[in-house]
């Protein structure tokens, strides 16, 4: 007859993270964030839950509270020399860097994720802790976590692309008026746009009565762009279309009879 194993030695009850967390008087984040840098030994329950066995509590020692240190704005200015240590050593990417690094210093509304993340970043190599940073920043100290993780050259290399596009569009807002004061111009000579009838049967102009033949196009060949220079449009006449698109029928009015004075 074979002799039963003998069970092991009991550990304790288990605790919940939670309770374990008001017993020492902390957070449980603080806990959470022991665990997670493989401080803390846990066990996975139900619905991902952590917990502890009451002889693993008995060993943790209550964390010290600390008194977080107040800074004026002005004394960590210094910092943000920082960041050039954390950018490429040399290369046109670092001047576009560092570029942009002043621009969104001295006006942080144009790139408020990146100027948070860029705070997060020289605060963090200051010294400052998380509680610390997020009072200077005015965010949450999960957030300051989760901005010091994040890769500051691929946020930068993100801002960049945000402020390109944005500087896009507003070139091509201000184009569309002058393609308008173009199209304003061509009408005022007694040019008719192309129309068509609708062959959908729920158009968006009265039955019976044509609609805009419209076809928008953004002229870049060099051929068409001589023509309308020979034609009498101006660089930035021609920079416009070329942004904002015109219609097709009215490029090739262009191209052909260039802007004609309206008649009196």
């Amino acid at each position: 007859m074979r002799s039963a194993k003998p069970s092991p030695a009991p550990e304790g009850r288990l605790i919940k993270l939670s309770e374990a967390a008001r017993h020492l008087g902390c957070h449980i984040e603080t806990l959470r964030l022991r665990v997670r840098r493989g401080e803390l030994a846990v066990r996975r329950g139900a619905h991902g839950a952590y917990y502890l066995t009451s002889t693993t509590l008995a060993e943790l020692r209550p964390p010290r509270p600390f008194r977080s240190r107040v800074f004026m704005p002005e004394s960590l200015e210094w910092s943000w020399q920082l960041l050039e240590n954390q950018l490429p050593a040399e290369g046109r990417s670092r001047q576009d860097a560092l570029g942009l690094i002043a621009r969104v210093r001295e006006n942080p509304e144009l790139d408020r994720p990146l100027y948070r993340l860029l705070s997060v970043r020289r605060l963090r190599a200051a010294g400052l802790r998380s509680s610390e940073i997020a009072l200077q920043v005015g965010i949450s100290t999960r957030q300051v976590r989760r901005l010091a993780r994040q890769n500051l050259l691929a946020g930068i290399a993100r801002a960049l692309m945000r402020e390109q596009a944005r500087k896009r569009a507003r070139l091509v807002r201000e184009a569309r008026g002058v393609v308008a004061d173009i199209q304003r111009q061509l009408a005022a000579t007694g040019f008719q746009r192309h129309r068509r009838l609708p062959y959908w049967p729920f158009a968006a102009v009265p039955p019976g009565h044509p609609g805009l033949a419209f076809k928008k196009v953004w002229p870049e060949d060099a051929e068409t762009i001589r023509y309308l220079r020979h034609a009498g449009l101006s660089e930035e006449q021609i920079e416009a279309i070329k942004l904002a698109g015109i219609g097709a029928d009215e490029l090739n009015e262009l191209v052909v009879q260039g802007l004609r004075q309206s008649p009196k």
